[in-house]
């Protein structure tokens, strides 16, 4: 962005901070952001290879039954047959379990250097299509809209971090009515670069 084409960002609208509760805050420390890798997660590395090994256990087992006419009690699927016996390979357990803790690791650093974004909540419904209707022109105008540019529209201080993370699309935020006015809704920012 060039130095004479910068920001100038005035308040369209006075939010406030809604305050986490006790809930908000389990919740948020023991779900992942991305509900996407949650989903991917459950189905490809949970559910696909159970219905496989199901399927493995019903061929197996039909054959077995077929030639022997009972069926080998089976294991977990990290052990193997051995001429009648079970071995079982901690090796790939190992390797699987250190891969996973260093990128769980490196998953800690990048949420810890992470913009928090505050459930934010306006008073009228036409301050939150106002806002709305800004981060649009944002994004179209500079290609992205921080979380400091959201901050603010809405007149709530902002952090240096702030301006590192935001969204280059904002198709999906919104707003729901809520108890004390509307909550403004919108996707986990992105970082954007210093």
């Amino acid at each position: 962005m060039a130095e004479n084409d910068k920001k100038e960002i005035a308040p369209v609208a006075h939010g406030h901070v809604k305050e986490k509760g006790f809930g908000d805050k389990l919740a948020e420390s023991f779900l992942s952001e991305d509900t996407k890798n949650v989903k991917n997660y459950i189905i490809w590395d949970v559910i696909i290879p159970g219905i496989k090994n199901a399927i493995a256990d019903v061929i197996v087992g039909g054959i077995e039954m077929a030639l022997f006419g009972s069926t080998r009690s089976r294991t977990s699927s990290r052990s193997s047959y051995r001429g009648g016996e079970t071995h079982v390979s901690y090796r790939s357990y190992y390797r699987d379990n250190s891969r996973d803790s260093r990128s769980d690791r490196m998953d800690a650093r990048s949420r810890s250097s992470r913009s928090s974004v505050n459930d934010i909540v306006l008073d009228e419904r036409g301050e939150a299509e106002e806002v709305m209707r800004n981060m649009e022109a944002l994004v179209e105008r500079y290609g992205e809209a921080s979380v400091a540019d959201l901050y603010s529209l809405v007149g709530i201080t902002s952090n240096t971090t702030d301006n590192n993370w935001g969204w280059k699309d904002v198709r999906d935020f919104g707003y729901t009515r809520s108890g004390r006015g509307y909550r403004l809704e919108f996707n986990s920012p992105e970082f954007l670069g210093d």
